[in-house]
């Protein structure tokens, strides 16, 4: 398992050129965005850094504010 972790670790640090791609969940609907996904259908490519998502991103399910999305562990 560990092993699985580690290999995923290493491909999404390939992806972004050494920096890992993270996840923000909304505190408030508990979905989650994924860097490496991105949301295309909301013009937010894979592969866009959690801080270059503009300032004025709303959660699509609940439409909490950016600001109520925590880092994933």
């Amino acid at each position: 398992m560990m092993l699985e972790c580690n290999s995923r670790t290493e491909e999404m640090k390939r992806e972004r050129g050494n920096e890992v791609m993270r996840k923000y969940k909304c505190a408030v609907c508990g979905y989650v965005y994924n860097e490496a996904a991105g949301i295309p259908g909301k013009g937010i490519a894979p592969g866009t850094n959690w801080d270059d998502v503009p300032s004025n991103f709303l959660c699509p399910v609940c439409k909490a504010p950016k600001s109520m999305f925590k880092p994933v562990d």
